[in-house]
């Protein structure tokens, strides 16, 4: 590219963001407004404190958080008791189902 082709697309560069530019505060400032409701709900914060709190705060006594847990040594175990020998019980079976075993499943 020849220099002067590199300095005209420069220029229209910049003069493209320039106009762009101005055309977003242009537009920002007609289309965002603040109505009437919103402007009297917001009241700037007043600057005092109130002393009488911050020597409240200052009085307490620091808490240092515990890291670990501290027991008792004096623990009793005490045994799982144990459960009485369950029966083995016999799987229940119709009258349709001992006929069928018996003829081997066939009609």
């Amino acid at each position: 590219m020849k220099q002067k082709d590199l300095l005209f697309i420069l220029i229209s560069s910049t003069l493209l963001a320039i106009v762009w530019i101005i055309f977003t505060i242009l537009h920002n400032s007609l289309s965002s407004t603040i109505t009437q409701s919103v402007s009297q709900q917001i009241v700037p914060i007043e600057g005092r404190f109130d002393a009488k709190t911050l020597q409240a705060i200052q009085k307490r006594t620091p808490i240092t958080p515990v890291s670990s847990i501290q027991g008792t040594d004096n623990i009793t175990l005490t045994p799982t008791p144990t459960l009485p020998p369950v029966a083995a019980i016999s799987p229940l079976s119709s009258s349709s189902a001992q006929i069928s075993t018996q003829s081997g499943g066939k009609q």
